[in-house]
């Protein structure tokens, strides 16, 4: 179901070429997602500790996907590291397969990129795995995070703050419209948290069940802001809300500086494709498999 779910992402774009290729590495994003969770975990399995994979896996992953996108843009020859005793051989030939089909990936669209894309791309790619080895060592060290902490983490181990790169090529805008005014900023940021907490909610009953509380309503839990689970769904849920009515605000208020809407002649098709990625990323949670949920599974406060 991902080609449905990217073009509920671009619903609007009617270059097909780009948004194959864009499809294909949202599933490779979504592979690598699962190479990264299913590395073994610790052995300590207190609350909030022990979750998620193990550091040597994580940073050996890190390690070898930003080497592969060095080899193929300087054009050299280096050595995938060794890899942790915690991936077992399955599991590292999964990995270095991924990474033979990541550089099949770039081969085919890096041409397309204007050399500033290019290393804005591999720049998003490197705070995206910096990220998740960073969330790595705070399940290991067993930290009880705040909402604020949680997010600050969150939102650039979401594989979505790399597909909004995707999202740029796909539109063909070629620089990030984030630089044209902070409420275009604010705007992109904001769509990034309601897509994290939205997942978040979706992915939570799967991940608790594996053992693994390192999602928003774990960590509202937590926090002893809720006195069962059901309400720290609930204030989740509320929380999502005000963020949607916040976007909704700062859309409209873009929409009527004439001035800013001058200065990006794609800027409106952007704020219509940063709103398909908020309702499409929610409709597909409740068509895919991935989280097991089904359409009634959905309620009102979700």
């Amino acid at each position: 179901l991902l080609p449905r779910y990217v073009c509920r992402l671009c619903p609007d774009t009617s270059d097909l070429p780009c948004l194959v290729t864009s499809t294909k590495f949202i599933t490779w994003l979504t592979l690598a997602d699962d190479i990264v969770d299913a590395a073994q975990p610790v052995k300590d399995k207190d609350y909030m500790g022990g979750c998620g994979s193990s550091q040597s896996a994580t940073d050996w992953w890190a390690q070898s996907v930003l080497l592969k996108l060095q080899e193929l843009t300087d054009r050299s020859t280096v050595v995938t590291p060794p890899a942790p005793a915690s991936l077992s051989d399955p599991q590292m030939q999964r990995g270095l397969a991924m990474l033979h089909a990541l550089g099949d990936l770039w081969k085919e669209m890096s041409p397309q990129l204007l050399p500033h894309a290019r290393t804005r791309f591999i720049s998003a790619m490197q705070h995206h795995l910096e990220a998740l080895s960073h969330q790595s060592r705070n399940n290991l060290a067993g930290a009880n995070l705040s909402v604020v902490e949680y997010m600050a983490i969150r939102r650039p181990c979401s594989g979505f703050i790399f597909g909004f790169e995707l999202l740029l090529y796909v539109l063909d805008i070629d620089r990030d419209p984030i630089h044209l005014h902070p409420l275009v900023h604010e705007l992109r940021d904001l769509v990034l948290d309601y897509m994290c907490m939205c997942n978040d909610m979706v992915s939570c009953r799967m991940e608790t069940s594996a053992g693994d509380y390192f999602n928003l309503p774990c960590i509202v839990y937590n926090s002893g802001a809720a006195d069962t689970f059901q309400e720290a769904l609930d204030i989740v849920a509320e929380m999502i809300k005000q963020v949607d009515a916040r976007c909704v605000r700062v859309v409209d208020a873009i929409r009527r500086n004439e001035e800013l809407m001058a200065m990006e002649p794609k800027l409106e098709i952007y704020l219509v494709t940063m709103m398909s990625c908020m309702s499409g990323t929610l409709r597909w949670s409740f068509e895919t498999t991935r989280y097991g949920l089904k359409h009634e599974d959905a309620t009102p406060s979700c």
